[in-house]
């Protein structure tokens, strides 16, 4: 079956029916998927509030038994430590910046099935246009139910498979692509290694879905980190001012500024370094690679929360 992965790659995308029924051969897997095809945009990102929090919305991709999210808790401190990621996401979704689609394809939605298929989607436009104007409250209006997402042909090796018990299904991918909010207007593409998607509360018009995977030490360093540690710096700049010295920083009482600094600012000048980031206590030791030995080396486990609703998938025009 290789010229199917070759048209996945070297193709742009054709009819979206074609596509999904093609998709299963752009991994390793053989098996047929039965059942029609139920199709979804994601109208919701949680971000946990608490550790325990990213371990109930972990799931374990190694096979040792435990569950999995060292990113997940990474978010939390961020969050606690002053970035409104939990927003940042909202508005991310809400405005159509994140915008991804999942198709599933099963015989059953509520019980159990042999093997269910799923294939997730980056959009990038919808019908009707998320926002009616640039006020932020006039956006979602993809999120009722009846909008049709513009997508991107699917990434290699994402189509993920597994079985349904119960109404759970736990399928299994090489890796998904996703998109990711820190701050408000700052999307960062993110792949997931080793990947698994977890999709319950089923229905036709709604469900919710777990993507998790391994985040590769380079993402992490290059791509998340960055990110994180320069929106940390704005809100301190924006909260905060060194106004009688070099060691006296000064923020607005109870404001997220002030948290980075008692958070990071070890002396206290109102700047946030590197070392005071990347050396903190508890930052290295939720960055210890937590998966050793993944297909992409080292890495740090990433799941993440989201809820669905109904959409009608399209082709992107070429």
């Amino acid at each position: 079956m290789w010229f199917v992965l070759v048209t996945m790659q070297q193709t742009r995308m054709m009819l979206l029916p074609f596509m999904l029924g093609m998709a299963a051969a752009c991994g390793d897997n053989d098996y047929i998927v039965d059942g029609p095809h139920h199709q979804y945009v994601v109208s919701a990102i949680d971000v946990p509030g608490s550790y325990s929090d990213a371990q109930n919305i972990s799931v374990d991709l190694d096979g040792d038994g435990r569950k999995d999210n060292s990113l997940g808790t990474i978010l939390v401190l961020l969050n606690n430590s002053g970035l409104d990621v939990r927003t940042a996401l909202r508005d991310g979704v809400r405005s159509g910046g994140i915008l991804i689609g999942v198709d599933l394809q099963s015989v059953e939605l509520s019980n159990n099935a042999e093997l269910v298929g799923i294939q997730p989607y980056i959009g990038t436009a919808a019908v009707p246009p998320p926002c009616l104007s640039s006020d932020p409250l006039s956006c979602g209006q993809h999120l009722d139910g009846d909008a049709v997402i513009r997508v991107q042909a699917p990434h290699p090796f994402s189509y993920a498979t597994g079985p349904m018990n119960q109404g759970v299904v736990l399928a299994h991918a090489d890796e998904i692509p996703i998109k990711f909010a820190l701050a408000e207007g700052v999307v960062v593409d993110l792949l997931l290694h080793d990947a698994a998607i977890r999709m319950s509360q089923m229905t036709t018009s709604e469900a919710r879905a777990v993507f998790a995977g391994v985040v590769s030490k380079q993402d992490l360093q290059n791509v998340v980190l960055p990110q994180a540690v320069m929106q940390l710096r704005r809100v301190l700049a924006r909260d905060c001012v060194a106004a009688s010295g070099p060691t006296t920083c000064t923020c607005i009482a109870a404001s997220a500024g002030a948290t980075v600094a008692t958070t990071f600012d070890d002396n206290k000048d109102c700047q946030l370094s590197d070392p005071e980031f990347y050396d903190d206590g508890l930052t290295k030791t939720l960055l210890a690679p937590d998966i050793l030995d993944s297909s992409v080396g080292e890495g740090v486990s990433f799941a993440v929360s989201t809820q669905l609703v109904s959409a009608t998938l399209s082709p992107s025009a070429p």
